[in-house]
């Protein structure tokens, strides 16, 4: 539960792995060998078309009816607008009358403007996301790119990597960095949080 920031190289598979992560909790299913409790999932998609989320979510072997909602890319402005404006307080007002136990908002500089470097701006953005999790005893997943790319597994430095501002990283309860050499198969994952084991 909390906020979480879920964050890599560009094409290094964080979609992928969220959409992954949400099917597991809408199934009930399996993620990273653990079993996750079965929960209905809020799906923003601000970079996929619905004809590319449908591909992806073929080759993961989704099926109809499963309790998950998606808005993608077009949609979330004409429902929401910009979270740092007045997208924030409809979406809290949105939330509040459902009972999701996951929100993944797929990526953040789709969901929020203003300079990411900003430790002010960035707080005043994301703070209401952490307490918004607490609140509703659910999890927010913020997709997020990483500073760099091509980092030796040694120079790794899950929060640190985080584009922008500390100040992102630090509002995390947990922070997952997502880690592939460029042209081979597989990736590393490294987490860091309030309540997990690094």
């Amino acid at each position: 539960m909390g906020f979480t920031i879920i964050a890599g190289a560009p094409k290094v598979g964080k979609s992928w792995f969220t959409l992954q992560l949400a099917l597991a909790v809408s199934t009930g299913g399996i993620i990273l060998q653990k079993k996750v409790e079965k929960g209905s999932v809020l799906y923003l998609a601000l970079e996929d078309s619905p004809r590319r989320l449908k591909e992806r979510m073929k080759k993961q072997g989704w099926t109809a009816g499963l309790g998950c909602d998606f808005v993608v890319m077009g949609d979330f402005e004409d429902w929401l607008g910009k979270l740092d404006e007045n997208g924030m307080q409809k979406l809290v007002e949105y939330l509040e009358s459902k009972d999701y136990r996951l929100i993944v908002i797929d990526t953040l500089s789709r969901a929020v403007r203003g300079d990411q470097n900003e430790v002010e701006e960035m707080t005043t953005s994301l703070a209401p996301l952490q307490v918004l999790a607490h609140r509703l005893n659910c999890t927010v997943v913020i997709v997020d790119h990483h500073k760099k790319s091509g980092m030796a597994w040694g120079e790794i430095d899950v929060v640190g990597d985080i584009l922008g501002s500390t100040a992102k990283g630090a509002l995390a309860d947990t922070a997952v960095g997502i880690y592939r050499e460029r042209g081979k198969a597989g990736a590393k994952l490294a987490i860091v949080g309030k309540e997990v084991e690094d």
